[in-house]
C-alpha cells in the first residue's frame, strides 16, 4: 500500500519593479547621509563632539555603504551617480582628516577651499541624477 503526501509551496510576489527597489536602498542611504549631517551638525553647535575622528570614521563607512550600493543597483543610470556620491564623501572624510590637523586659527589653505567646492559639486550632481530616477531622494537628504 503506498501513501503519498502533499506538500505546499508559497511562492510571495513583491511586485516591485528593479528601479523601486534601487530607489528604496537609496532613500535609505539618504536618510543616513540625514543622520550623519544632523548628529555632525548637533554635536559641533552643542560642543558634544569629543573625537573629530569618529566624523571622518562616519563618513567613510556612509562612503563604502553608497560604492557597495553602485555595484548592486539593477538600474544602470544609478551606477554612476552612486559612484560620484561615494567618491564625493571619500573626498569629505580626507577634508575632515586635514580639519582635524589644522589650528583653529589658521585658514584653509586654497586647494582644500577647492576641493569642499569640488566635494559640493560632485555631492549636488549625483543627488540631482538620483533624483532624477528616484523622485523625492533629495528631500531626504536634506531632511524637507
Amino acid at each position: 500500500m503506498a501513501s503519498g503526501g502533499a506538500a505546499t509551496v508559497w511562492i510571495t510576489y513583491d511586485g516591485a519593479t528593479p528601479l523601486e527597489k534601487d530607489c528604496a536602498a537609496v532613500e535609505d542611504l539618504g536618510r543616513q547621509s540625514h543622520e550623519l549631517t544632523t548628529w555632525m551638525n548637533t554635536g559641533l553647535d552643542d560642543g558634544t563632539l569629543d573625537d573629530p575622528g569618529e566624523i571622518v570614521e562616519r563618513e567613510s563607512t556612509l562612503g563604502d555603504k553608497l560604492r557597495a550600493a553602485a555595484g548592486s543597483v539593477a538600474t544602470p543610470e544609478m551606477k554612476k551617480p552612486l559612484t560620484t556620491w561615494a567618491d564625493a564623501m571619500a573626498l569629505n572624510a580626507q577634508l575632515q582628516r586635514e580639519a582635524n590637523k589644522m589650528s583653529a586659527d589658521t585658514y584653509p589653505p586654497r586647494e582644500w577651499i577647492a576641493n569642499v567646492h569640488k566635494y559640493n559639486t560632485m555631492t549636488d550632481e549625483a543627488l540631482d541624477a538620483l533624483n532624477q530616477q528616484c523622485p523625492g531622494l533629495k528631500q531626504v537628504v536634506h531632511g524637507s
